[in-house]
């Protein structure tokens, strides 16, 4: 009797296994986006891949999502920390592969503060004030776009006009 039951047990045992196993396969599958873009060689191309292939599946925002947050999050300021190699996260030797020098917003609100500075709200919610003492005659218009871009030693211009550019810094409230 103990024998037909450790049989039984063995082989009730073993088709859960089996079963388990043939679960697991269509995650294992051959034509599955994922493996496919494992073998992508270029590291650009297999992120942009992975990428694609994880929004098909709804695990990854949308292009739109993260170019918004890339809009709101320009001018933060991050703590710099240098690292040796570019592999590691350290500064980039391709000036092309610096996406986030500049950013194109579109203005929600224009004011002036107190002394004529010009301070903007963009449609994120973001604001930037004026520091240059230069008189901006003619503002821009709420609803048009300006490129906000990173300058040397830690400071933004922000690109009113074609022929107009002021430094400006990022700021928590618009000025009085």
């Amino acid at each position: 009797m103990t024998f037909v039951t450790k049989t039984a047990l063995g082989t009730v045992g073993a088709a859960t296994v089996g079963l388990f196993i043939g679960l697991a396969q269509p995650c294992l599958a051959a034509d599955d986006p994922m493996d496919a873009c494992a073998a992508i060689a270029n590291p650009d191309q297999r992120l942009a891949c992975f990428d694609a292939a994880m929004r098909a599946r709804g695990r990854a925002p949308a292009p739109e999502a993260v170019q918004q947050e890339r809009r709101r999050s320009f001018g933060l300021h991050a703590p710099n920390i240098s690292l040796p190699h570019p592999h590691l996260g350290g500064p980039s030797q391709n000036p092309s592969q610096n996406a986030d020098d500049a950013v194109t917003v579109e203005l929600a609100e224009v004011g002036r503060s107190h002394d004529d500075m010009l301070w903007i709200r963009t449609r994120e919610g973001v604001i930037w004030r004026q520091t240059d003492p230069i008189i901006v005659r003619v503002a821009p218009e709420v609803g048009s776009s300006i490129q906000i871009r990173r300058a040397a030693l830690d400071s933004y211009f922000c690109d009113m006009t074609k022929w107009m550019s002021v430094r400006c810094e990022r700021v928590d409230q618009p000025p009085p």
